[in-house]
């Protein structure tokens, strides 16, 4: 869904029949997407140094890192659950509300679980029962004041990054105010959980640089 929304963007950014006035509003004022400076202005030396004055490869850019995320434009949560009907989709590592719960999540093998960890997994196997004290309330599921039992669950319709810059240049919005908008809205899922280099290998591949010149596995002379 997300890389299909990603191109519709991208496809009408380069779309040379859209009118210029369309495109050129979006570009008016353009927001920084750096953590310490995000939604700030994006000044014009750093938009030609990092970008090369491309928009195409400044919306790429920000995308990539968003990659997964849904935002909320119309939800409420859904009370009167019955625990049963919780599956182990229900704890998916993108429904995490932190970066501490995300790695919980991770050690319990829960879907989503991408990440080589260094130390060992809490789940047995696949199979193994969740418990909601293990995890918390996450983006999708309230628990009660116990932490045990699951209260609600949300339900809503949601938007992907690039359908929110879409529709938001569509309606002759700068990105400034698309990415302020968007800013605003609740998370449904968060970032995906992108897989990390075994800490073994990225070692021996410092190592090797060291010795030889290389990250990788060359020929030698």
């Amino acid at each position: 869904m997300g890389i299909h929304h990603r191109n519709e963007f991208l496809d009408w950014l380069e779309n040379e029949l859209i009118p210029h006035a369309g495109r050129w509003r979006l570009f008016e004022s353009l927001p920084c997407f750096e953590l310490d400076r995000l939604g700030q202005p994006l000044a014009a030396r750093e938009f030609r140094d990092k970008f090369g004055r491309s928009h195409t490869r400044l919306f790429k850019s920000f995308f990539r890192i968003h990659e997964g995320e849904l935002l909320v434009l119309e939800g409420q949560w859904r009370r009167a659950l019955h625990p049963a009907g919780l599956t182990r989709e229900a704890w998916h590592v993108q429904y995490a509300t932190d970066k501490r719960q995300r790695r919980a999540m991770c050690r319990l093998e829960l879907p989503g679980t991408q990440t080589k960890k260094i130390s060992p997994p809490l789940a047995a196997s696949a199979g193994r029962e969740v418990r909601p004290s293990d995890i918390g309330s996450t983006l999708v599921c309230q628990l009660g004041a116990d932490d045990l039992t699951p209260i609600a669950m949300m339900e809503g319709k949601v938007l992907t990054w690039p359908q929110v810059f879409l529709l938001g240049a569509q309606a002759q919005l700068t990105a400034m105010e698309i990415f302020t908008f968007g800013c605003h809205l609740p998370l449904m899922l968060s970032v995906r959980e992108r897989s990390q280099p075994n800490p073994d290998t990225r070692d021996a591949a410092l190592a090797r640089h060291a010795q030889t010149g290389w990250y990788g596995h060359g020929w030698m002379a």
